[in-house]
């Protein structure tokens, strides 16, 4: 049974609590929920909520059993902070019953806007004291309850604003720190404002600091220096550096500067310029340089420098110097312009005084100094006082009178002058000179009759010393007998007066006398003269018959054997008549012959055969020296030698024979083909042998044959090399042979059959690429050349030409694509090979080829696959964090799959490492600890790929993501931090806000709180000085001072808020406490006295004042200024206190002894801070008297010859009215007025002043009179000097050796062969004594060095000194004599001297050049176009001393070869013409530089030759060092080639090129024989190789093989690749001379001229045109040779080395037909460099 109770509304709706609060933001969305409250009824009729107010901006509503209160519309808590309101809950019952619960809503604010500041501009005066506030600049923010602003910083400043402006959370911007206008004008803030919610905006503030006057004006230099000239007109500006003063202030005003002259301007000469401070000339007249006492010369000018434009307050002091500079007013003026001195003789004593001058100056102070205007040295000037002494000896005969321009110079080089005249008296003193004082005279004889009679035999010239003298001549004796018989005067010319005759008398001695006829006494001279008698020639030499016998002469005798000695005879005497000369004048045209010049001896010159002649005639001479001579003939008879070797008709022949050939086949037959050329048994008779051993060959009888048949094989031994001998019947050891070569060449036969080798299967995979090498077969054939070439082919088996062989070389290659499934999968292939014989010869070999299966299936990824992964950065590594799933269809290896990781972006933290790695089953793992913050996102790249091959892949991208965990601490960035405040700052000023980061997202990286804490020990605390809010906001909390402590040191810490724990992080801060002016400067060592010299320079620093002060920066800048002076002030101070004397000259201990300074030391803060001191100062005395002699000039005497310290004279005494040190006199020589040099003799007492002898060798006769300049100097400092001249004379004492008045070591000489009596040279001596002290006798000293020697060919007269010859000498034996000759006075006892001599034997020409050898043999190529090669140099010499400067020359003129002068190379010439085949003989001369000259003659014979004709090219392979190294040899090894045919045949090199660094192609020519290379076989042809014969024997085919000879060990260094004739390009390339616009102009004119004219136009343009064009071809790089001059063939060079270092060589690279347009080689006789004898080894030539 159910029984329902029903309800009544019986109970009141009822809540849990009544009363509730709820916290909501005032920008939380409409709509959201608030809080809920619970109200219910226990009746089942529900319930309903009301709100109570309304009006409140919320709403309720029920939410199950519950009431939820949601926000109607948004609070502002600026406008309403809370709401108040009730929830009325109503049941739905009968009665309605309600229950009320209260509800308190707090509105909570929101940070919703950002401060706003409004850019603002203000002014602040930069005086305004630090610590003042400035202005307000405050931000807007609508924002309240704790969102409004909170703190205000200086976020950034222009010019370090920072440093002196701080703003306060109160917007308050105060001055940190003084302004300076003249530093900065203007500081824009950003100021940053902070709100309680973290919101910030930003504010500009510009400040414009405005100036005052709080600056003085400084002077740029504490003193200048100025100049003015005397004769300044008013406005000139004075010269130097100007007074400068500078005002920090602003120059519109307060740094403007008046300038003014405060005091000095003495007589108001001077004016400055308000506004720039230059000072210039008054309009005051007056200023005058003269007026002034030097040094006192300048002003001392006080300059006041006053800022505002003059109107102060500030104001600097300046001193300038002004110097006055005298200026040029007049020069010096003598006092008469014309002056002559007396009684002056030639004998008058060096020192004498010969004149005093006066003189005036306008400008006083200007001392002239005197000098001689072009002296002549025999007078000295003093430059002080103007007076002239004689300086050297005075000579009546040189100079009569001397006049003299005396010049007086003042300091501007202005001068005044006067003539002096000094007339000088004169002495008779000198006796008759003649030079030379002994002569000798040759003349020829004669008679009465002769044209010639009477002779003159010579004209004297003979002169007298002293004046107006005429001289008479006489003969007073003739050999030795009184009178003149023979001879007789006329004037000063001595003439015979009877015929001269040899035979009678062969010389006449005459001793001849001059007289100067007085005055008084007269002088006479007695001199002597030879008289030579020269013989007439009157005797012809004759031969002696016996010397004239026929000889007998051997053909084989050696060059240089005696033949014949020739003897004449000559009747005549002397060296000259009976020299005999003898030469051969015919009958040697050969040279086969020489005859010695001078001994008559004939000896063999070249090699005699007497093949050639069997007798000689020689026409010989003999010749006297004057030119008489007679001839006579010499018969020689040639006795015949046996000389001949046989002779093949070739050297080397060539042959064939088949490989299968028979016994006893006949290879060649010699019948024929060998000789002799001897004409008689048995030398003529020839047997020929087999010499090479072996070989299948035997020579029977004259014939070569196989020995035994079927040995031979082409391909083992395609060839030999036989040598063949033929020896002649003479008996030994005369027996001569000679070898030819036989090159036997192998013909090959085809007989073997081709054979295979190697694999004959292989495979191929079927996605083989078309063109694949699959194979090579390989076959081989015994056979060689054509027989053993084998051609390939495929025969059977190659389905559809799948495949093709090369037939040259077996390659197989796949010729179609290959498919394993479908095609065929096995090739049998049949290969043949053939060989080229004749008949051809095959086989044929099976090649099998398999085609294999290929893999085609890649791995396929699952669809299941996650490719987005994440992991949080504090993974446990290693680990798996993802399984990757793959799938390959294939099987077998192609089925079995493996992992890789492909790629990942970034890498581990470290930089370096990997993240992740992928296993080879496909996990992908994290293998090293990531971190979120250094990369938080990777890309994997994971790679799966089979076993197949080749293996197939496919790749798939994983992303992976790293969460984060709290592993990074706060950072505060760059540590440490740096800060700063003024140590007046108020409390609180914001100082700095610092802030940290973390790395962490989220709470992780949420810094919740800032503190400081000590970083010095608790040195630094922050209590009670500083603060640091949540925001790190760091302000001041009390007060501070710099100069306690200046800077604190914490550590700022900020901690984050993660977890599980929460990290801090640190930096250490730094705040420095900036300074304020707040100490005075402090003085130290007061009372401060000094003292400074009299004499101390302007600037000099004489005492430094200390002061300090306790602040920093500028306020501790100190600054020091003198405002107070007693008596002046002559003084300044700098910045640093250092006291310096403010002018030169300005102290004067006599006038001023001490001064009082007031001085004031102001540190540079704002306000400036400063002290005021005195300083005494003390004058020190200096030395400025000068010492005085009391007279310009002294005179003393002392005898020649005194000893050292011998006293002169009495005291020289000076005085000085100083005291003490500045008064102790030093004496001094200064110097030496006379003479000029050489005079020290004398000292002085530094002491007393005693003159003193200070060397022993007084000598009156060098000097007879010193004059002195005498100091003496006082000991102050600087030291004072007064002078005087002391005169000293000096008295006689006899006491000189002779003299000899010149030296003979150089320029004595004499020729040689001279005849007795001819004079040499005269020795003069001189004694400085007097009387008989002084005359002089002459002797040649024979005790000592070559004196007995040089007494026997020479002898020198007593009195005269003159030196003659007695005895001829030859120059050959003596080139030089050295000996003494010796001087002796007339004294008792004597004196001597001596002096060495040189005589010096002159060469005289007599020696004719030689040329060495005589005979010069080369060859050209006839066409040779270059004009610088050396053909031969040619060689001579003299063996005279001297004039043996060889210069050559031809001996008749060549068009076609030059000879150079100096280097006697012979060249061809410009344009030459010669042809080919042809022997030109030329006749080159050598001629001396003597006088007369002496020419000697030699014989050059140049051949031509075709080199197509002769020249054969080798290539080598060498480089071409190695080359021009190897050339000799390589010559003489060609040579040695052809000496089997050609015994002395002669190989040389033309030309050659380089054709790679390692390849050398040259060209070479061979001459048969060297017979040639005699003169005797001058008429011989000149025989070449040919070029034919020369490839026979070094070419073995057309290829240019070269042949066995060329590669015998004889080669082995140089070998050689390619043998090939010469051939001439231009041959057959260039165009018929008719079809030349030349040719048809030949055609032209010969029909125009007519017969007449033809042969002569056509012989002329055809000459022209051969010239013209071009007989080698030239390359695009060689020069142009230059058109033939007009009449004027050029000059040809020397032959000289150029840039390419002596080498010639083509620069083209041979190809085919030579080029040798521009590169040469040459050869040993051929073209020779300049000093290289023919006959050395050939060297390259060079050309310009």
């Amino acid at each position: 049974m159910n029984i329902y109770v029903g309800d009544v509304d019986d109970n009141a709706p009822y809540c849990s609590t009544y009363s509730y609060s709820f916290n909501v933001n005032e920008n939380q969305g409409v709509g959201s929920a608030v809080g809920t409250i619970n109200c219910r009824d226990a009746d089942n009729a529900g319930v309903i909520y009301t709100l109570v107010p309304a009006t409140v901006p919320f709403t309720v509503a029920a939410s199950g059993s519950n009431a939820v209160i949601s926000v109607g519309t948004s609070p502002d808590y600026e406008s309403v902070t809370s709401y108040t309101f009730v929830v009325r809950t109503t049941d739905q019952g009968s009665l309605g019953r309600t229950t009320d619960a209260t509800v308190i809503v707090q509105v909570l604010p929101v940070n919703e806007f950002t401060p706003t500041f409004t850019d603002t501009t203000i002014s602040v005066a930069e005086n305004t004291t630090p610590g003042t506030v400035v202005t307000t600049f405050a931000a807007v923010d609508a924002d309240t309850g704790g969102h409004g602003i909170v703190s205000y910083s200086i976020q950034a400043a222009t010019n370090g604003g920072t440093a002196f402006f701080s703003i306060s959370n109160s917007a308050q911007v105060s001055l940190i720190k003084g302004l300076d206008y003249e530093t900065t004008t203007q500081y824009v803030l950003t100021v940053r404002s902070t709100d309680g919610g973290g919101l910030v905006g930003t504010g500009l503030l510009t400040i414009q600091v405005t100036d005052v006057n709080d600056n003085s004006p400084v002077c740029t230099n504490a003193q200048v220096t100025l100049s003015m000239a005397e004769n300044a007109v008013s406005t000139t500006t004075a010269t130097g550096t100007q007074p400068v003063a500078t005002d920090a202030d602003s120059a519109a005003l307060y740094g403007k500067i008046a300038y003014s002259i405060a005091s000095g301007n003495t007589g108001n000469y001077f004016a400055i310029s308000s506004t720039t401070g230059t000072i210039s000339r008054s309009g005051t007249s007056g200023l005058d340089y003269e007026a002034l006492t030097p040094p006192y010369n300048y002003y001392n000018l006080t300059i006041h420098a006053i800022d505002e434009n003059g109107a102060g307050p500030n104001t600097a002091t300046c001193l300038a110097k002004v110097t006055v500079t005298d200026v040029e007013e007049g020069a010096p003026v003598f006092g008469t312009t014309i002056a002559s001195a007396t009684g002056i003789t030639e004998s008058s004593a060096v020192g004498t005084l010969v004149y005093t001058p006066t003189y005036t100056h306008v400008d006083k102070w200007d001392v002239p100094v005197f000098s001689i205007l072009s002296s002549n040295g025999n007078f000295s000037i003093d430059s002080a006082t103007g007076k002239v002494y004689i300086a050297s000896a005075l000579d009546y005969e040189t100079a009569s009178q001397h006049v003299l321009v005396l010049v007086a110079t003042d300091k501007n080089g202005n001068t005044g002058s006067m003539t002096l005249t000094v007339p000088v008296g004169n002495v008779n003193e000198f006796s008759p000179v003649c030079s030379p004082m002994s002569t000798i005279v040759n003349i020829d004889e004669n008679d009465l009759t002769s044209p010639s009679f009477p002779k003159n035999v010579m004209t004297f010239s003979c002169s007298d010393g002293d004046a107006g003298t005429t001289l008479l001549y006489s003969v007073t004796k003739v050999n030795g007998t009184a009178g003149s018989t023979g001879y007789q005067f006329i004037s000063n010319i001595l003439r015979t007066t009877a015929a001269l005759n040899y035979e009678t008398a062969i010389n006449a001695i005459l001793e001849i006398t001059i007289s100067d006829q007085g005055p008084g006494t007269a002088n006479i001279l007695t001199v002597t003269v030879t008289v030579s008698v020269n013989p007439v020639n009157e005797y012809t030499p004759a031969f002696t018959a016996s010397t004239l016998t026929p000889a007998a002469v051997a053909e084989n005798v050696a060059v240089g054997t005696t033949v014949a000695s020739l003897v004449a005879t000559d009747s005549d005497q002397g060296s000259t008549h009976a020299t005999l000369k003898y030469a051969i004048l015919s009958g040697n045209s050969k040279g086969f012959f020489t005859l010695a010049e001078s001994t008559g001896v004939v000896t063999t010159a070249k090699s005699l055969d007497y093949e050639d002649a069997t007798q000689y005639l020689l026409t010989v001479s003999v010749t006297d020296g004057p030119g008489l001579s007679s001839t006579a003939t010499l018969t020689i008879n040639l006795s015949d030698v046996n000389d001949n070797s046989p002779v093949f008709t070739y050297s080397t022949y060539s042959v064939t024979v088949d490989e299968n050939a028979g016994t006893g086949s006949v290879l060649l037959s010699f019948a024929g083909k060998v000789s002799d050329a001897d004409g008689s048994s048995p030398n003529k008779d020839v047997t020929l042998s087999l010499v090479t051993t072996g070989t299948p060959f035997q020579l029977v009888s004259n014939q070569l044959e196989l020995t035994t048949g079927g040995t031979l094989n082409a391909a083992t031994n395609p060839s030999y090399s036989l040598v063949i001998r033929a020896t002649d019947g003479a008996a030994a050891p005369a027996t001569q042979t000679t070898d030819a070569q036989v090159i036997v060449r192998v013909i090959a036969v085809n007989t073997a059959t081709p054979t295979f080798s190697g694999t004959s299967t292989v495979s191929a995979a079927e996605d083989t690429t078309v063109g694949t090498l699959i194979c090579i077969v390989n076959a081989s054939d015994a056979d060689s050349g054509l027989n053993g070439k084998i051609t390939y082919s495929i025969a059977t088996g190659n389905t559809d030409s799948d495949f093709t062989i090369d037939a040259n070389n077996g390659n197989i290659r796949l010729n179609n694509a290959l498919d394993f499934d479908s095609g065929t999968k096995i090739y049998y292939l049949g290969i043949q090979a053939i060989d080229s014989g004749s008949p051809a010869k095959s086989s044929t070999w099976t090649l099998t080829v398999s085609v294999t299966d290929v893999n085609d299936n890649a791995p396929i990824w699952w669809a299941n696959n996650t490719y987005s992964i994440s992991i949080s950065e504090a993974v446990t590594t290693p680990s798996n964090i993802y399984q990757s799933l793959v799938s390959d269809p294939d099987t077998g290896a192609g089925g079995t799959i493996t992992y890789s990781l492909l790629s990942q972006t970034g890498t581990a933290p470290d930089g370096v490492s990997a993240l992740f790695a992928v296993d080879t089953v496909g996990a992908i793992r994290v293998v090293a600890q990531p971190d979120r913050e250094f990369m938080s996102t990777y890309y994997v790249n994971v790679q799966a790929c089979d076993g197949g091959s080749p293996s197939l892949c496919s790749q798939r991208l994983f992303t992976i993501y790293i969460t984060d965990t709290n592993d990074n601490t706060p950072d505060f960035g760059l540590c440490p931090k740096e800060i700063s405040v003024s140590e007046a700052a108020t409390n609180p000023t914001i100082i700095s806000t610092i802030t940290a980061s973390d790395a962490d997202t989220g709470a992780n990286g949420n810094i919740a709180l800032y503190s400081l804490t000590s970083a010095d020990g608790g040195a630094s605390s922050p209590t009670g000085f500083f603060t640091v809010s949540t925001a790190g906001v760091i302000s001041t909390a009390g007060a501070l001072d710099r100069e306690s402590k200046s800077v604190y040191q914490f550590y700022i810490n900020a901690e984050d808020s993660g977890s599980p724990t929460r990290r801090t992080g640190s930096c250490l801060l730094n705040i420095t406490i900036t300074d304020v002016n707040d100490n005075a400067p402090v003085v130290t060592g007061q009372p401060i006295i000094t003292s400074v010299s009299e004499a101390a320079t302007g600037g000099t620093i004489f005492y430094t004042i200390v002061s300090t002060d306790a602040d920093i920066g500028a306020n501790a800048i100190l600054a020091y200024q003198i405002i107070a002076f007693t008596p002046a002030n002559n003084f300044s101070v700098n910045n640093n206190g250092q006291l310096s004397v403010f002018a030169s000259n300005m102290l004067d201990r006599e006038r001023n002894a001490a001064y009082n300074l007031t001085l004031r030391v102001r540190d540079m803060g704002t306000p400036s801070q400063s002290t005021t001191f005195t300083v005494s100062i003390n004058i020190l005395d200096v030395n400025d008297n000068t010492p005085s002699f009391g007279a310009t000039s002294i005179s003393r005497s002392v005898d020649e010859n005194s000893a050292v310290d011998t006293a002169v004279g009495a005291v020289v005494a000076a005085t000085d009215p100083d005291l003490g040190e500045n008064a102790s006199l030093t004496y001094q020589i200064a110097s030496i007025l006379v003479p000029t040099s050489g005079g020290d003799y004398f000292k002085i007492d530094a002491l007393t002043g005693q003159v003193k002898v200070k060397v022993a060798s007084l000598d009156r006769e060098v000097r007879d009179t010193y004059i002195l300049r005498l100091t003496a100097q006082d000991n102050g400092s600087p030291a004072l000097t007064g002078t005087t001249t002391l005169t000293i004379t000096i008295a006689d004492v006899n006491d000189n050796d002779p003299v000899f008045t010149s030296t003979y070591t150089s320029g004595v000489s004499v020729d040689e062969n001279s005849v007795a009596g001819t004079a040499v040279t005269t020795f003069t001596a001189t004694d400085a004594d007097l009387g008989a002290n002084a005359a002089v006798t002459y002797s040649i000293d024979t005790s000592r060095l070559n004196g007995t020697l040089v007494d026997t060919y020479f002898q020198v007269g007593a009195s005269t000194g003159a030196l003659t010859v007695k005895t001829a000498i030859d120059r050959e034996t003596y080139s030089m004599l050295q000996f003494y000759i010796i001087a002796q006075d007339g004294g008792s006892p004597s004196r001597t001297t001596s002096a060495s001599v040189n005589i010096y034997i002159n060469d005289v020409n007599d020696h004719t050049p030689i040329f060495n050898p005589s005979f010069y043999n080369t060859e050209m190529c006839y066409n040779e176009n270059r004009t610088a090669i050396t053909l031969a140099t040619l060689k001579a010499t003299d063996a005279d001393a001297t004039g043996n400067t060889i210069t050559y020359g031809w001996g008749s003129s060549s068009s076609n070869f030059v000879v150079n002068t100096a280097t006697g190379a012979v060249t061809p010439a410009y344009g030459q013409t010669t042809t080919k085949n042809t022997k030109y003989v030329q006749y080159p001369t050598a001629t001396d530089s003597g006088s007369p000259q002496r020419t000697a003659t030699a014989t050059i014979r140049i051949d031509t030759y075709d080199p197509t004709e002769v020249a054969v090219c080798i290539t080598y392979t060498l480089s071409e060092a190695n080359f021009l190294t190897s050339q000799t040899s390589i010559e003489s090894a060609l040579s040695s080639t052809l000496q089997f045919k050609y015994a002395t045949v002669k190989c040389k090199t033309w030309r050659y090129t380089v054709s790679s660094s390692t390849e050398i192609k040259a060209c070479h020519y061979c001459v048969q024989d060297n017979s040639t290379d005699s003169a005797s076989n001058l008429a011989n042809a000149k025989s070449f190789v040919t070029q034919s014969e020369l490839l026979t024997f070094w070419r073995l085919d057309s290829a240019g093989t070269p042949t066995a000879m060329l590669q015998s060990s004889s080669f082995s260094s140089y070998p050689i690749t390619k043998v090939e004739g010469y051939t001439d390009s231009t041959s057959s390339t260039s165009t018929p001379w008719y079809q030349t616009p030349w040719g048809i102009a030949i055609i032209v004119l010969s029909s125009v001229l007519g017969a007449s004219l033809l042969g002569v136009g056509i012989g002329a343009l055809a000459n022209y045109l051969c010239n013209k064009s071009p007989k080698v071809p030239v390359t695009k790089s060689t020069p142009k040779v230059p058109p033939k001059a007009k009449n004027h063939p050029p000059a040809q060079p020397r032959a000289r080395p150029n840039e390419n270092k002596n080498v010639y060589r083509d620069r083209n690279v041979w190809r085919g037909t030579p080029d040798f347009g521009r590169s040469f080689q040459n050869s040993p006789g051929e073209l020779q460099r300049t000093g290289i004898s023919p006959n050395s080894s050939r060297v390259p030539t060079p050309v310009s």
